[in-house]
């Protein structure tokens, strides 16, 4: 961590400064607007790491920015705090609702601000490395699976010329191949009963 730019979003400019010192103060970079429409342009514009915004904005409060940001393909991935003077569980759950993944009440500590910051990165960047590594299992072609047919018919449903039993099974196969090798299965689908072999291809 380190390189992460944090938009800040705080109409009160005291609150906006503050919030500026303990974040570039824990290594990040930052940067702040003042109101909700000016926030979403910044973040279209520079894609933050993650947003902190205040629940009380002229022009779009801090919920409303979020349900918009969670519906643009670009920007829903975007961790959001709301910052609110509010504690009551209504505004939490109000705050949550909207897709925001954290709910922070003022006054706060800058501690345990720094904290939930790292913790909300941490776990958007644990997320982003398994579908990655997920996606470049999918594309890999070292998984192959060999097949044998027991009872199939000209009646039995086909998928790409095999019987289509065989495709029920291949999710777990691909999944449970690499630390399981060989690992095998059968797979019943009508008449046809479908006997596999799943194998990490070294």
């Amino acid at each position: 961590m380190g390189l992460e730019i944090i938009q800040i979003v705080e109409d009160d400019h005291s609150q906006a400064k503050l919030l500026d010192q303990i974040l570039r103060q824990a290594s990040f970079r930052t940067n702040v607007a003042f109101d909700g429409p000016s926030a979403m342009q910044d973040v279209w514009r520079i894609k933050p790491s993650l947003i902190v915004a205040d629940d009380n904005l002229p022009g779009l409060n801090g919920r409303e920015m979020c349900k918009r940001l969670r519906q643009d393909p670009s920007t829903k991935h975007i961790p959001f705090i709301v910052l609110s003077g509010y504690s009551s569980e209504e505004r939490r759950v109000e705050a949550l609702d909207s897709g925001a993944d954290d709910f922070i009440v003022k006054p706060y500590g800058a501690a345990e601000l720094v904290a939930r910051v790292r913790a909300l990165l941490r776990r958007t960047q644990q997320g982003q490395g398994r579908r990655r590594n997920w996606a470049k299992t999918l594309r890999s072609p070292r998984i192959f699976m060999r097949w044998n047919t027991v009872g199939a018919s000209s009646s039995s449903p086909q998928k790409n010329g095999r019987p289509y039993a065989d495709w029920s099974a291949a999710s777990e196969a691909w999944c449970l191949a690499k630390n399981s090798v060989p690992y095998c299965g059968e797979t019943t689908h009508s008449c046809t009963t479908v006997k596999w072999t799943a194998a990490w291809n070294n």
